[in-house]
């Protein structure tokens, strides 16, 4: 799949598909496709990525080296979540945090690969739909 890349400089427009968002979460792309085979794979949830949804972003420079994360959305349940790794050779995690924080609209939960039960466990509730046994 080819990959879209935006580059967005702090303060600048982002993608819209951030307004939408629903939850975010931290994966590699080997986390993100571990997710899908057992979540969506065998049936548990309707999990459709999405096609150009990969953007690799740049969301700052420390010392002249451009820090970037790669997203990748996809509909879960009819709900937007938005996957991020750090793809740039700097990673500057409080940096991609406080771009994840004014870049969020208020109340968007996240969580890492690890945690993603609790993604699944917040669109089941606002869903209004019983809860996917892990």
């Amino acid at each position: 799949m080819p990959r879209e890349f935006i580059k967005i400089e702090l303060g600048g427009k982002t993608d819209p598909r951030w307004a939408e968002t629903f939850y975010v979460v931290e994966a590699t792309d080997l986390e993100m496709g571990w997710l899908h085979s057992w979540w969506h794979a065998d049936g548990r949830v309707d999990w459709k990525e999405l096609l150009n949804g990969t953007s690799v972003i740049k969301v700052g420079e420390d010392h002249g080296r451009s820090v970037a994360i790669t997203v990748t959305w996809a509909r879960i349940e009819g709900r937007l979540v938005a996957f991020w790794g750090c793809s740039s050779q700097v990673a500057d995690y409080d940096m991609i945090e406080a771009w994840l924080t004014k870049t969020l609209r208020a109340g968007v939960h996240r969580c890492t690969a690890d945690d993603f039960t609790l993604c699944i466990k917040a669109i089941d509730a606002a869903n209004d739909k019983a809860p996917i046994p892990a």
